[in-house]
């Protein structure tokens, strides 16, 4: 009987970890929270004083001296969808923010540009074309 349990508890860790979607949060001197997600692989380069991180063709820089704290968090949620839920899409002075929400930025060809959580930074993209999407909402940005 004391095996069985192990062997349940083991294959429930197991598909709850399978599960998780793993991100690199930032925190900056200026209170933002840039996230990248895990899966997509972001790169992440020190160069002199400056952080570099790529991801999907996007590059950001932050200097070293204004990132406060590194953490990984899990982003997975055990609510899978709520009836009538809303989040509110923000987009002023190339940032973008959605309280509580994944947003993800794509180009006008479909493909993803960057991805985070809660808020996110334009700033680094080219001017163009773009849709911003969280599960709740659409938005198309000129850039």
């Amino acid at each position: 009987m004391k095996k069985l349990l192990i062997s349940v508890a083991l294959i429930t860790a197991g598909i709850l970890s399978a599960h998780a979607e793993w991100a690199l949060k930032l925190t900056l001197n200026d209170g933002t929270q840039p996230c990248y997600v895990l899966a997509e692989r972001p790169v992440i380069k020190m160069d002199g004083g400056e952080m570099i991180i790529s991801c999907n063709g996007a590059t950001a820089s932050y200097a070293r001296t204004s990132v406060q704290n590194m953490t990984f968090i899990d982003r997975t949620s055990s609510v899978t969808d709520i009836e009538g839920a809303t989040s509110v899409l923000v987009y002023a002075d190339d940032n973008i923010k959605a309280p509580g929400a994944i947003i993800n930025v794509y180009d006008i060809a479909g493909r993803k540009c960057i991805s985070g959580f809660e808020e996110l930074s334009l700033k680094d993209l080219p001017a163009g074309i773009y849709v911003v999407s969280t599960p709740y909402q659409s938005l198309k940005i000129v850039k």
